[in-house]
């Protein structure tokens, strides 16, 4: 007779292989998500290096970067009342490129720290008035400040590249830049997902490679990165946090930018996972801008700029088909380890600026684009078509005349400081305006 163990006292389930190999599936979902994501690290080394970091304080800079993005997508990744219960993973976004870099400049980064902890805050408590904001608001409006939000990309991206100094350009950045987007649209065209999706990351990668042959990232930055332990834990420490009623204002429309945009994303997620007919949860919606609105406030006390729903994530979430909401808790995980690894964030702080802008560059392109393609869906009466076109001539003309801020008052400079802060503003005084004049020809 024989033995039976107590531990095997019934037969292994034949269907365990088939739960771990799906199971294999949504692990490797998350890490395809976070690779795709890894690409918006250049937003905070932007503004790092904007306020005036580099070597190890970059690094550190990064690595709490890191450590931001694990907690953000652990946010998303909750049960209500945050989690939307939908696939929403969140990343940096250059929703808050543009004020944050204004906030460099004018008080290094608690003054960062600090206006995105009040962002963040903002957004939260938008989240209990979106039913209202989305009956009052267009989608063309949405669309509106998505391809804003594009537009700062790639004019950041094209800075990064060809530099700000006119009377001595970097050529060897340039090059780089080139090269490193070059590859990136070359993957893009290709016929392999995989080369499509990951795309920004490969390319990267190539301008690295050639910006290390080309002398732009020395043997001294990779000793360093070499020299630091494997694992350590990061050091925690509250940052100093300083305010600026003058950026109040350009914070509080980037909530609002990023309210709008992270409801998009869950509708998106929404339609793909229940099909295109069925019906909106616009419970789920509040929830997902609540945890995207904490994301950012808790991005500000730990030490780092603002977070938002992932654009190369929309993508990939459609493409793959894969909508399991536990994908962004191994992407949480993989972002934690990363943060646990300090050579990772060394490695990250040394890429060039070219390589950095070709990657918003990249990333910008198919932000402009989603954002023209919500702007056109239902067809642009005259009113609207004149909302958007001066709404998006005024962005671009705070770029390409800089006597706009040099003759504007001081008061209003930080109104000034974003395609996004500048158009989102003109476009709600316009739209105010045609719904009193609706009012008042009824």
């Amino acid at each position: 007779m024989s033995t039976i163990l107590p531990g095997l006292a019934t037969a292994p389930s034949p269907t365990w292989p088939a739960a771990a190999r799906a199971e294999a599936a949504v692990a490797l979902a998350g890490l395809q998500h976070a690779g795709v994501m890894c690409a918006t690290l250049a937003f905070p080394i932007v503004v790092g290096r904007q306020a005036g970091l580099a070597g190890e304080a970059l690094a550190a800079f990064v690595g709490m970067a890191l450590l931001v993005l694990a907690a953000a997508n652990l946010l998303q990744a909750l049960r209500p009342p945050l989690g939307s219960g939908y696939l929403t993973p969140t990343s940096f976004t250059a929703t808050y490129l543009g004020p944050s870099m204004l906030a460099a400049d004018m008080g290094r980064l608690p003054l960062v720290f600090g206006m995105t902890f009040l962002a963040g805050c903002a957004e939260a408590a938008m989240s209990r008035f979106m039913d209202r904001l989305r009956t009052a608001i267009p989608v063309e409006f949405v669309g509106l400040i998505i391809f804003l939000v594009g537009l700062t990309n790639g004019v950041a991206g094209f800075r990064q590249i060809f530099g700000t100094n006119l009377g001595n350009p970097d050529g060897a950045q340039i090059v780089v830049g080139a090269l490193a987007l070059g590859a990136m649209i070359v993957l893009q065209c290709l016929r392999s997902v995989t080369a499509r999706l990951y795309a920004a990351a490969i390319g990267m990668l190539v301008g690295y490679a050639c910006a290390t042959a080309a002398g732009l990232v020395t043997a001294a930055d990779l000793d360093a990165a070499r020299q630091v332990p494997w694992f350590a834990v990061p050091a925690f420490a509250v940052p100093q946090m300083a305010f600026d009623l003058a950026l109040v204002l350009p914070f509080t429309v980037i909530a609002f930018a990023a309210a709008m945009k992270q409801m998009g994303f869950v509708h998106h997620a929404q339609r793909i996972t229940n099909g295109a007919q069925g019906e909106l949860d616009h419970a789920a919606a509040r929830r997902s801008v609540l945890a995207d609105g904490v994301g950012s406030a808790t991005a500000g006390l730990l030490g780092g700029i603002g977070v938002n729903a992932s654009a190369s994530s929309a993508g990939l979430l459609a493409a793959s088909g894969m909508t399991n909401r536990r994908v962004v808790g191994y992407v949480a995980t993989i972002f934690a380890v990363l943060a646990l690894m300090p050579g990772a964030a060394f490695l990250l702080a040394t890429v060039p600026p070219g390589v950095v802008g070709a990657a918003l560059v990249f990333t910008g392109a198919f932000v402009v684009t989603g954002g023209v393609k919500m702007m056109s869906e239902r067809g642009l009466s005259q009113d609207m078509a004149l909302m958007l076109g001066i709404a998006i001539l005024a962005s671009f003309a705070v770029e390409l005349c800089p006597a706009i801020r040099a003759f504007a008052p001081a008061a209003i400079l930080p109104l000034l400081s974003s395609p996004i802060v500048v158009g989102t503003i003109t476009a709600a005084a316009l739209l105010l305006v045609q719904r009193l004049a609706a009012i008042g020809r009824a």
